[in-house]
């Protein structure tokens, strides 16, 4: 009697611990959200993210730990419906990324998951074709719809 007591506390107590885990990250992910929106001047949609996938991954002291994206929309300014991206692992956001209409591709980005110094700085060459800067594209997606109409 005694040990299904134990056994019925013991997991209990885990999912309360992640369970907090998971509003510990849902709230640093809005608070990434909102100021990622704010840093490229657009406008952050519904004042919420929503948890996309969730998958465990090893920490740097080799405990499991949950690796989770959480998702986001905003409006840029002509006021399109966008999509952002932010992962969460180890109690720190490790990417933040807002993405163009029907194109999947990161117009901002910032990864730091299981990278090593020496190895970022690579990664950084590689991507640096893939990457844009909002406000740059922002301004000359107006300046084509000025001259569309």
């Amino acid at each position: 009697m005694f040990s299904l007591i134990a056994v019925t506390l013991f997991i209990l107590v885990i999912i309360v611990g992640f369970w907090q885990s998971h509003l510990r990250a849902r709230e640093l992910a809005i608070a990434h959200a909102k100021a990622l929106c704010k840093q490229h001047d657009v406008q952050w949609l519904d004042q919420s993210v929503a948890l996309s996938h969730m998958r465990l991954h090893r920490n740097t002291q080799g405990w499991p730990s949950a690796y989770r994206t959480f998702v986001f929309d905003y409006a840029n300014a002509t006021g399109e419906r966008r999509h952002g991206q932010i992962s969460v692992f180890s109690g720190e956001v490790t990417e933040c990324s807002l993405f163009a209409k029907g194109d999947e591709s990161a117009i901002t980005k910032t990864d730091r998951f299981n990278d090593a110094p020496e190895d970022k700085s690579k990664q950084q060459k590689s991507n640096t074709n893939n990457i844009i800067d909002i406000q740059e594209w922002v301004k000359n997606k107006k300046s084509q719809n000025d001259e569309d109409g």
